[in-house]
């Protein structure tokens, strides 16, 4: 991962539509919100290294383990109930790229 100062990045290895197993770079912009993704990226990752700061790994529990797709999962079901499906983030990605006005054939290239 690459912090600076208006955006990070990391680097995700691979997904299921990732047919040349290249991976992806993801990129978030920060935003002048209270809910900023890079504000709450540094304190993630400050916070990540303080409890487990040996562990290579970027994305980890509260227990040190790298998240599974049902841990993912489990999150919204807590807080929305258990009618959300698994879909939910690539949706709402999807949702955050139309209201910004992405191209509709860009989305849809970008899976």
């Amino acid at each position: 991962m690459h912090l600076h100062s208006d955006h990070f990045t990391y680097l995700l290895p691979f997904h299921k539509g990732d047919h040349f197993f290249n991976g992806n770079t993801v990129l978030i912009m920060s935003r002048p919100t209270c809910t900023c993704p890079l504000m709450m990226m540094h304190r993630y990752v400050k916070l990540r290294d303080m409890k487990f700061g040996l562990l290579p790994e970027l994305w980890l529990t509260s227990h040190g383990c790298v998240p599974t797709y049902s841990w993912f999962v489990a999150k919204p079901h807590a807080v929305l109930g258990s009618g959300v499906a698994g879909h939910l983030l690539r949706s709402g990605g999807t949702t955050t790229l139309a209201i910004a006005r992405v191209s509709y054939d860009h989305i849809q290239a970008a899976g």
